[in-house]
């Protein structure tokens, strides 16, 4: 069956019958894309849950590092007090059984007299 044949009627028939089928498979590939646009989004969803839940522990944790980095200089500043304590606790034992150890004994009351006036030390 050629063109030749064909009236006027017949050849618009065939090119509307041919744009319409044109059509039809354009429509389907833009609901194809549209439905594999959904797909990819909704499989990148948990990405960014997860993302976002990793970035609130990452902050959660940059404070708890910054509240551990505080209670370990407070703890080093107690530790500090009591290692001063002791050492003036010491000569004072030590003047007790020795009665004539006055240099230990100052330096005790020195650096325990250094601790106690210079707290941010």
């Amino acid at each position: 069956m050629g063109q030749d044949n064909l009236t006027g009627p017949e050849i618009a028939a065939v090119w509307i019958g041919s744009l319409l089928a044109l059509a039809g498979f354009i429509n389907t590939l833009g609901a194809a894309w549209e439905k594999l646009h959904k797909a990819i989004g909704a499989a990148k969803a948990p990405d960014r849950e997860q993302d976002a839940r990793i970035t609130a522990l990452e902050q959660d944790m940059q404070n708890v590092k910054s509240m551990l980095g505080n209670d370990k200089q407070a703890l080093n500043k107690i530790n500090d007090g009591l290692c001063v304590s002791f050492q003036a606790q010491l000569a004072l034992i030590d003047n007790a059984l020795n009665g004539n150890n006055v240099e230990q004994m100052q330096r005790a009351r020195d650096a325990l007299h250094a601790h106690l006036t210079n707290p941010n030390k």
